[in-house]
């Protein structure tokens, strides 16, 4: 159950974050219209290609989650 509530609550973040993020430009982005920036080049073993990451939600203590936007080059995949 608590496992269930953890991920409604990540959901349910990242919608109030897009909604909110598609009202203005994001400073950082790329191109226009973009509601994430594409963030850092992921430079791990967990992916095979190029790959970026924009965090949106620091681990905490009372959710021990994280959560992030990845962006894909064309042909870039997870393990």
């Amino acid at each position: 159950m608590k496992q269930r509530s953890l991920f409604a609550l990540t959901h349910c973040l990242l919608l109030l974050i897009s909604c909110h993020s598609a009202r203005r430009t994001a400073p950082n982005s790329q191109a226009p219209g973009l509601i994430f920036p594409k963030g850092q080049k992921i430079t791990n073993d967990n992916f095979t290609g190029t790959a970026w990451l924009q965090p949106l939600v620091n681990n905490d203590s009372t959710f021990n989650a994280s959560v992030g936007n990845v962006t894909f080059e064309p042909g870039a995949r997870t393990k």
